[in-house]
């Protein structure tokens, strides 16, 4: 025996004894929902259902149900029927049964609950609250609000308390209402109704101080009547905006053909504003827009959609849109813009054929700031962004024009428009990059990036890393440095990357140009334009503090080092001890001494940190030996290579008079004063 009851196929056997008993049956149920298997007497059915994978929705509002088996006992004399814990039994419920669900990805249990006649579900997780099924629909839901403004740019995220949606429900239909929801300090307010009894409808407004968003649906009509905002709801993305935005919208039995409206746009801010209308009438939307916002000139004018026929201008770039968007292939929209973009130039064309159509094409192909595009996508099977398949890529050989920075570029792009694959190698300073990305649900990431470090960067190495790279940096990595600061370090890259947190740490492998401090363990951290370094080992340990693009070398603020480590060169060997610091407001501190032979034979120095830096050596041996004194201002590092305060160094050797010493040759030094301290190991 077999049959169909709500789109699933039954199947049942079993053997039949005359007059009137049944056994050994067999029953079988299959379909999109579930698929069930039982066995046994009318008296004793035993199997398992089970509940197949379903969703609906996208992104953060896909409400999910994965695959699930659960046992399955039942009895047709008695009007018995348990699936897990639940039974229904003679008219009546009891016991308990969860069922795991899923929104935006955030997993939930929802336990359907027997109280008598009555059938309850009561989920728990992303969606909360009590509903009861049978015998009639009634309860209340409610689902946190905050995971659904992931989208929303950050600053109207900060203004935003999201609150909570709650429904309450009917047999006939829902009420929706917001809890707790505030914007800019002021209360959000949502009055709306659905029902669901004779046909779908739906009517609601949203409201916030100055501003109210009606929204109806009916009979496949919908309709936005009388929207109107205050400006002020701008205010996050445009300080101080003023002004007022309105919206009538009637989209007759859901067919964009038909569909007619206006909005007004009157906005102030700083002195700048925007204003003008965009009209739909028919199903052509045609635009008469002005704004000086952001101080850029922007105009628009012109039918945009199906019929296109528009110009637009901004500042000093030009783009036209002519043609129709239609179904065919004949059916073709192309965009060209020219002209200079912030100082670079652009030279762009975009065309799309059959842009309504099943197998629609965009192409976009041209220069920027001499940077070649060559880009492609095509709506192929699927639905939604998913069918486009994507195309091309870009190469710039020199991005100087484009960036301000030597190097070279070249992408290529594959995927679809959810999910968009690209692959970018090239050159930026003097690294050298190859690296995998990924774009998808609006987050970037790559794995396995590799950079090498060239000659022409400011250190020498290689690193690899993976993670994701936007909205927010989530990178992990390991790089090997074999200058500068030669190790193996492991780091995380977090932030954003308008202000990035960078963790490095690891250990050096090698010399710190010339200092043997090798085993040092290095922790360095960036966040934003602030950095500190620290270093522990027995060679060199302390702290060191700094802003980039503040006033001191390499934006130092504040560094604290003691050192007792070797420093070889050629013909150098120096043996350094002590501690050595530096503060911008306060300057040197510390006493360090450097003892060993330089090219010009021993030394002897003592730098001795009193607020200005106070240098002390000798140097030389016999004859030829010499003592130099000297002080450096407090602000050196803020004007590195500046000379020696007043009075300059000053030296003596073996009472021989300064004029005398220049002609007899040693030291060289001697006559080379107002020079950096620094040079002082060059002299021979």
């Amino acid at each position: 025996m077999s049959g169909t009851l709500a789109d699933h196929t039954l199947q049942a056997s079993g053997r039949l004894t005359l007059p009137a008993t049944l056994s050994n049956l067999r029953l079988n149920v299959t379909g999109p929902y579930l698929a069930a298997q039982a066995t046994g007497g009318v008296a004793n059915l035993r199997g398992t259902v089970t509940l197949k994978p379903q969703s609906v929705g996208s992104g953060p509002t896909r409400l999910s149900l994965p695959g699930q088996t659960l046992p399955f006992s039942g009895s047709l004399t008695g009007a018995r029927l348990r699936v897990g814990g639940l039974t229904y039994a003679s008219g009546r419920w009891s016991g308990a049964v969860g069922v795991r669900y899923a929104l935006g990805g955030r997993p939930g249990t929802a336990q359907l609950l027997g109280r008598g006649p009555a059938l309850l579900a009561a989920p728990r997780g992303p969606v909360s609250g009590e509903v009861t099924l049978l015998p009639a629909l009634g309860g209340q839901l409610s689902t946190a609000l905050a995971p659904f403004t992931a989208p929303l740019p950050e600053a109207v995220r900060r203004e935003l308390v999201p609150g909570q949606l709650v429904a309450t429900l009917s047999p006939g239909g829902a009420r929706l209402a917001l809890q707790g929801a505030r914007y800019l300090g002021g209360p959000l307010a949502l009055n709306a109704q659905v029902g669901w009894t004779g046909g779908l409808r739906a009517a609601g407004t949203l409201t916030h101080p100055g501003s109210r968003l009606p929204l109806r649906y009916e009979g496949g009509t919908l309709s936005v009547p009388g929207a109107s905002l205050d400006a002020r709801v701008l205010a996050p993305v445009l300080p101080g905006a003023q002004g007022r935005l309105s919206l009538n919208l009637t989209v007759p039995g859901g067919r964009l053909e038909r569909a007619a409206g206006q909005a007004t746009v009157n906005v102030r801010a700083a002195g700048q504003g925007a204003g003008g209308r965009l009209t739909l009438r028919g199903g052509q939307l045609s635009a008469d827009l002005r704004s000086t916002l952001a101080g850029r000139a922007l105009r628009l004018r012109g039918p945009l959609y199906p019929q296109a026929n528009a110009v637009l201008t901004l500042d000093d770039l030009r783009a036209t849109l002519n043609g129709r968007a239609g179904p065919r292939a004949s059916d073709t929209l192309t965009l060209r813009v020219g002209g200079r973009l912030e100082g670079r130039a652009v030279d762009l064309t975009v065309a799309a054929a059959g842009l309504t159509g099943p197998g629609a094409r965009v192409n976009a192909g041209g220069t920027l700031a001499g940077a070649a595009l060559n880009l492609g996508a095509a709506k192929g099977p699927g639905e939604g962004l998913a069918a486009w398949r994507l195309s091309g890529g870009a190469s710039a050989g020199d991005l100087r024009p484009l960036a301000g920075v030597p190097g070279r570029l070249s992408l290529s792009l594959g995927g679809t428009l959810t999910g968009v694959r690209a692959q970018a190698t090239g050159e930026v300073s003097g690294v050298a990059f190859s690296a995998p990305l990924s774009l998808t649900g609006g987050v970037l990431r790559t794995q396995g990036a590799q950079a090498t470090l060239g000659p022409a960067a400011p250190v020498q190495g290689t690193a690899r890393l993976g993670g994701a790279l936007f909205p927010t940096l989530a990178l992990s990595t390991k790089v090997t440095l074999t200058s500068g600061l030669p190790g193996q370090y492991t780091g995380q890259l977090r932030g954003s990357l308008q202000k990035p947190d960078v963790r490095l740490s690891g250990t050096l492998r090698g010399d710190l140009s010339g200092l043997r401090a090798a085993g040092t363990r290095l922790s360095a951290r960036l966040l934003g334009a602030d950095y500190r370094l620290t270093l522990t080992g027995p060679a060199l340990q302390g702290e060191v503090r700094g802003r980039l693009g503040s006033g001191a070398l390499g934006g130092l603020q504040r560094a604290a080092l003691t050192l007792n480590a070797a420093y070889v060169a050629p013909q150098t060997d120096l043996r350094l001890r002590g501690p050595l610091g530096w503060n911008a407001r306060s300057g040197f501190t510390g006493s360090l001494r450097v003892v060993g032979d330089t090219p010009g034979g021993p030394l002897d120095a003592l730098l001795d940190g009193q607020g200005e830096l106070r240098a002390t050596a000798v140097y030389g041996a016999g004859a030829g030996q010499a003592r130099l004194t000297g002080r450096f201002q407090a602000s050196l590092p803020l004007r590195p290579g500046a000379a020696p305060t007043s009075p300059p160094l000053t030296w003596a050797r073996c009472g021989v008079a300064p004029a005398n010493c220049a002609r007899r040759g040693r030291p060289r030094w001697a006559a080379r004063r107002g020079r950096p301290w620094q040079q002082l190991s060059r002299a021979a």
